[in-house]
């Protein structure tokens, strides 16, 4: 028995790697011969880097960085092969596991550490760039990205905003100047790999999808959608690309917005990118089962996840697969996207804290029994 084990991270508790031999411990468990294909996978948020890097014989490089409150963090990004690449994921130094849940206000952060990076990567001149989009702590529409690498925003009345950009002053944007963007961005294809592919305004938007996530209560909500809205009319105005609904400009509170227009840069699946990356659709071939899963599944789930991608690749090769999340919600509308079955860790609702500290132990038992509940036919 074939079974190939391709999980994302549980955020804030395990790496994709940690995940996917945690899984693996407890099919053996439950059937000692399985042959076992470990596929540790990201979808553009926490980890795809260090996955990317992994996967081409690539190097991590560490970096200090301003985190999305101002503060240095230490941060990374990678060059990949023979070094001709460089890539960077947005979560690195502007994730929201940077910013604390008390201090989470994406009026008030920002992305600007995240362009801070990417300025330092373009000194070895790599040819192509990919910038990994998610799990973001801002809202403010790459604005604060942009300002590292150069751009002036400038308010109603045309003075220039001297201030880093954040999530709040996306309403007082009047026009950008890009007379001091980085010279080292000339000749660079970028390319956006995003976690997700919502547009930037809307109901399905980054504010209102991942907004409160991010510490948005329903008066912020209403403030920065209406900034962002004005932030997307000076885009369009500027470049002639209408971005607002553009699939994947929402991604990093509107960070795909700012790759799609300034940097030209065409928005791909994450996803997508990492199993390409990883010859995923080679490996799995034969496979008799995929257990794959992230900390938490539910209808953005379906907005381009990992799990999403991975039933996606499934189902061109008729693999059942099984899900496996920390928590689980939307279970029916998981199953209509092509899941076999999706389980929680815990058949009762135990302190999240516990579930954080617990999860490997928690995955491994939980494997076990799906797997003996497979083999015995009761799924």
């Amino acid at each position: 028995m074939k079974i190939v084990i391709a999980p994302g991270a549980f955020k804030e508790s395990l790496a994709a790697g940690d995940v996917a031999r945690a899984m693996a411990e407890g099919v053996l468990a439950a059937v000692p011969g399985a042959v076992i294909e470990l596929i540790p996978l990201a979808d553009g948020g926490s980890g795809t880097v260090r996955i990317l890097a992994e996967s081409s014989g690539g190097r991590m490089i560490s970096v200090r960085a301003s985190g999305p409150l101002g503060k240095k963090v230490d941060a990374h990004y990678a060059l990949l092969g023979d070094g001709s690449i460089g890539a960077v994921e947005t979560a690195s130094a502007s994730g929201l596991d940077r910013a604390p849940i008390p201090h989470r206000n994406p009026l008030r952060t920002t992305s600007y550490g995240t362009g801070e990076i990417i300025s330092r990567m373009l000194k070895p001149n790599p040819g192509h760039l990919i910038v990994c989009v998610g799990d973001t702590a801002t809202n403010d529409g790459g604005t604060g990205l942009l300002q590292a690498l150069g751009v002036r925003f400038f308010d109603q009345s045309g003075h220039e905003i001297r201030e880093r950009m954040c999530g709040g002053r996306l309403g007082d944007i009047g026009s950008l100047g890009l007379d001091r963007l980085h010279p080292g961005l000339a000749g660079v294809r970028v390319t956006g790999a995003v976690d997700v592919l919502n547009p930037l305004l809307g109901e399905t938007g980054c504010l209102r999808v991942y907004g409160a996530q991010k510490g948005a209560t329903s008066e912020m909500q209403d403030l920065l959608e209406s900034g962002m809205r004005n932030f997307a009319e000076v885009l369009s105005g500027a470049f002639g690309k209408p971005v607002s609904e553009l699939p994947g400009a929402g991604a990093g509170g509107g960070i795909g917005a700012a790759l799609a227009t300034v940097l030209n840069a065409p928005l791909t699946s994450g996803i997508d990118l990492v199993m390409e990356w990883r010859a995923f659709h080679r490996r799995i071939a034969g496979a008799d089962l995929i257990l794959t899963g992230e900390g938490f599944m539910d209808r953005q789930t379906l907005s381009g996840k990992t799990v999403h991608g991975v039933t996606v690749a499934a189902r061109k090769q008729d693999i059942p697969v099984i899900g496996i999340a920390g928590r689980v919600s939307d279970k029916a509308m998981l199953l209509e996207m092509g899941l076999k079955a999706v389980y929680g860790l815990a058949d009762e609702p135990i302190p999240l804290e516990r579930m954080l500290a617990d999860a490997s132990h928690l995955i491994r038992s939980k494997t076990e029994q799906i797997v003996r509940k497979l083999m015995s036919g009761q799924i």
